[in-house]
Formats: structure tokens, C-alpha cells, sequence
């Protein structure tokens, strides 16, 4: 009975430590999320545009007819409020150079607000927003950028270090986007890179401009329920370059969880903008699990010493003992015995000698022992 008690608390006991492993480390969510994502939220459907000169549709591109389901507004900078925002679930804001003094404080809170409850942000300033960095000192991760503007340049790289749901370089991916064809189709050498000190954004695209600077070009980052992206690229040759549509209608098609704030498993975060490094490990959680390992080690070696004292003593069978055999004693003999034999031993010699009777004299018979 102990044993079963002891197996099953210890299989119990496995199963707990494993899962508040995972939640604590953050592998495993709280809420389950798949049937939010199923509802619906698989992708950018309500689209708000904010669009200066340069943006992508000034640029003549318009998506596939695969894209259903999908609308688009243009508003203005004026129309962001709490109010304004509720019927989008996502907003662009392309070529909005002077966003940060544009905005007032207010909308800034209700922008912000809208993201941290689940909306998606995308962010395009490249190319006209040139000469100075965009302000984002307002966002909830800042961020500057290094901007070349309108050089028309293509004397720079691209290069996509990171493989997630938006942008890879395995040509089998749903998300592949051509590297040559951004290097060699497009003004890469006028795109802005990123550099910020905040370790929440995560990069999967660097490329070098014509300042020579080199960075991320491309990243996003979670806010609470949200998601933000970031991208840098020229969009002056965006209707005759399919890499470059294609990244836009993979960061529209981009899954997220406005509803439990789980993290898309597409969006892993392999590496960090400000270290171009995989994040750290997070050591506190382990603060936790590791004291409930040994406290689970402690348990099982008391209920294997409990489950040894519970067992019944193994009984061996043990022969009876031989009887004892006739005991033998050897006794030396005395000297009088010793004399005798002697004695005994010098008669038969003489007998040897002398020719008798053939019979042994008796004792006393004269001094050599016959009859005279």
C-alpha cells in the first residue's frame, strides 16, 4: 500500500514540478489562446492607414486578390483617439516623420492603450523621413534610427539573420522573402536602422546604408496583448518588387493573440536588436523550480526509507546442525607406560637373538628371561 502511495505521489509530484517549470519560464501560458487566434485574429482584418507622401499606396501597389477579408481606411493623425481606434484592429503609420510633436499627449495614452489591449501597430519611415531620427521616445520601447533619406541609393546590403513567420530565408518557408532581389530591386542603400537600448525588441532583418551604418531594418516587439513592427525599407520600388510586397503582406497575415496575450509560436524572438544576440536566459524562474526539485527529492528518499521499514523481513531457512561425532581424546602416555614399552621392546630383540622354546618366558624366569 505504501509503495502504490509512493509511486503515484512521486508521478504527481514530476508533473507539477515539469508545468510550473514551463509557466514560470514562459513556455507554457496560463490561458489557452488557440481558439482566439481561430475567431478571427489570425491576421490584420480592419486595417487604419496614416499615410504621408511616399507611402504604399501613393506608391500604386494594392495586395493580391488572395488578401479577402481585409479593409482598409485611411485617417488622419487627428482621428487617433480611444474612439477614433476601437474599429481597427491594426494601424499603419507610414512616412510620419514628425509623429512624436505631432501627436498630442492624450492620443500618444489612447495609441498606446489600443496596442497594450491587443491592436498591431506597423511603423514605415523610410526615405522621406531623412536627415534626422524620427521621434519615438513616446513608444513603450524607444527606439532612434540612423536615416540616409531620399538618396535614391542603391549602395547598401540586406540581410535577414533571424527565420520567423514574417520574414525567412528558407526558400521552403511560407514567409521566404528573396534577399537579392531587395539588394539588387530596391533603394536599399536610403533605409533607416534601428538603435535602441531597449533589450523588448526583437530583429530578423539588418542591412548596411549609405551612411555606412548597419543595424536592424526590420523588428517588432510585444506590449501587452499587442504587437509592433518595425520597418525601415525604401518603398520608392514596392510596386515592382515582389520581395518587398511580400514582407508587407506577410507583417498583415502576421498572427497574434489580442485576446490572451500569448505570443505567437512564429515570433520566437532569436534575437535581440539592442545585442544582435539570442536573449538571455532568465534566471528567477529557476529560483523557483530548483528548491521544488530538491524538495521532491527529499520526499521520494523519505517514502523509499518508509517503504523499506513497511516491507516484511525476507526468512531464510537455516539446516539443523550435524550431531556431534565419538569424541576422541589423545592421551600422551605416563613415563611408567613409556618404561614398559621399553621393556617390551628390548625382550622381543633378544628373542630375535636366541633361538627359544618358542615360548615366551614368563616373568621372573631367571635373568635372561628362560628357564635355566
Amino acid at each position: 500500500m505504501v509503495m502504490q502511495i509512493g509511486r503515484k505521489f512521486s508521478t504527481v509530484g514530476i508533473r507539477v514540478i515539469l508545468v510550473v517549470a514551463l509557466v514560470v519560464s514562459g513556455q507554457l501560458p496560463l490561458k489557452r489562446t488557440t481558439a482566439a487566434l481561430a475567431d478571427g485574429n489570425a491576421g490584420s482584418s480592419k486595417v487604419a492607414m496614416v499615410e504621408g507622401a511616399g507611402g504604399l499606396f501613393s506608391q500604386g501597389y494594392s495586395l493580391p486578390s488572395s488578401f479577402t477579408g481585409i479593409t482598409f481606411t485611411k485617417i488622419r493623425l487627428s482621428d487617433i483617439s480611444a474612439a477614433g481606434l476601437r474599429p481597427f484592429d491594426t494601424l499603419v503609420l507610414s512616412q510620419q516623420c514628425d509623429i512624436g510633436r505631432a501627436l498630442g499627449a492624450s492620443q500618444k495614452t489612447d495609441l498606446l492603450e489600443w496596442v497594450k489591449n491587443g491592436g498591431k501597430l506597423i511603423i514605415y519611415d523610410s526615405d522621406l523621413c531623412g536627415g534626422t531620427s524620427v521621434d519615438y521616445s513616446w513608444l513603450p520601447y524607444p527606439f532612434s534610427t540612423n536615416n540616409p533619406g531620399a538618396q535614391g541609393s542603391s549602395n547598401g546590403t540586406f540581410e535577414i539573420v533571424a527565420n520567423d513567420s514574417m520574414i525567412s530565408s528558407d526558400t521552403k518557408s511560407a514567409s521566404y522573402i528573396d534577399v537579392n532581389d531587395i539588394n539588387s530591386n530596391s533603394d536599399i542603400g536610403d533605409a533607416n536602422v534601428m538603435v535602441t537600448k531597449d533589450a523588448n525588441w526583437c530583429g530578423d532583418a539588418v542591412a548596411r546604408n549609405l551612411n555606412n551604418k548597419a543595424g536592424f531594418v526590420h523588428a517588432y516587439a510585444f506590449h501587452g496583448k499587442g504587437l509592433i513592427i518595425y520597418n525601415g525599407l525604401d518603398l520608392d520600388h514596392i510596386s515592382g518588387n515582389r520581395a518587398m510586397q511580400k514582407l508587407w503582406e506577410n507583417e498583415l497575415r502576421q498572427p497574434w493573440d489580442p485576446a490572451g496575450g500569448s505570443r505567437p509560436a512564429g515570433l520566437a524572438c532569436r534575437l535581440l536588436v539592442v545585442t544582435g544576440a539570442p536573449p538571455k536566459l532568465d534566471l528567477w524562474p529557476w529560483i523557483i523550480i530548483l528548491p521544488l526539485l530538491l524538495l521532491l527529492g527529499l520526499l521520494l528518499w523519505l517514502l523509499s526509507r518508509l517503504r523499506r521499514r513497511s516491507e516484511p523481513e525476507a526468512i531464510t531457512s537455516i539446516a539443523p546442525p550435524e550431531p556431534p561425532g565419538p569424541e576422541i581424546k589423545i592421551r600422551e602416555p605416563d613415563g611408567k607406560e613409556l618404561l614398559e614399552q621399553e621393556e617390551g621392546r628390548e625382550i622381543r630383540a633378544e628373542e630375535k637373538e636366541r633361538p627359544g622354546t618358542g615360548k615366551f618366558p614368563k616373568r621372573g624366569e631367571g635373568d635372561t628371561g628362560f628357564p635355566r
